[in-house]
């Protein structure tokens, strides 16, 4: 006889829950979003596992003097926020991850874990300009907006690509950025 499984009233809502948050994301295939963050998130994920363990051991020590304690904590401390850094700053859908979103309407810029994300209009673009680690936007209102980056190469061309695409049919004039 097959038992089957009835999840309970609790999992259920949670279950209900988590569809409705990602039937809600927008997943749009006409959006593209490019990472802007450097580093790897694999690394990030081991470094808070080795504090963690670190302070677990400082704290497990059975001759505990006041100094390993505090030790101990900031490293649980430390730990944490490692984790946390590697869940949001490589995620598409964070709202702290350095990215540029993409779509045909408007790009949007962040390129500070602090800063809010720079939404511009493609309409109001009159030129944008590749310089060494830089893109810079130039704005109908005869203003600039410069995203400055640190990435791979791979992204870099990633980047430029999909700003061409959407920037040459709306005759914005590119300068540089061609190799």
């Amino acid at each position: 006889m097959h038992k089957m499984f009835i999840a309970s009233k609790s999992s259920q809502r949670h279950i209900s829950a988590t569809f409705a948050t990602i039937s809600k994301m927008n997943i749009n295939k006409d959006e593209r979003t490019i990472l802007l963050e450097p580093g790897n998130r694999i690394l990030w994920v081991f470094m808070a596992l080795i504090f963690f363990i670190n302070g677990i051991i400082h704290l497990a020590n059975e001759q505990i003097e006041w100094y390993y304690l505090i030790l101990g904590i900031a490293m649980i401390a430390l730990s944490i926020s490692q984790a946390f850094y590697a869940i949001h700053a490589y995620s598409e859908i964070s709202r702290y991850s350095l990215k540029v979103r993409v779509n045909k309407k408007i790009i949007e810029l962040k390129n500070s874990f602090r800063k809010r994300t720079h939404s511009i209009n493609w309409s109001d673009i009159k030129l944008i300009h590749f310089a060494s680690y830089k893109v810079e936007f130039d704005l109908n209102n005869e203003t600039k907006v410069a995203l400055p980056y640190n990435i791979k190469l791979k992204k870099y061309k990633e980047l430029k690509r999909i700003l061409r695409e959407i920037a040459e049919p709306q005759n914005i004039q590119i300068i540089g950025g061609y190799h």
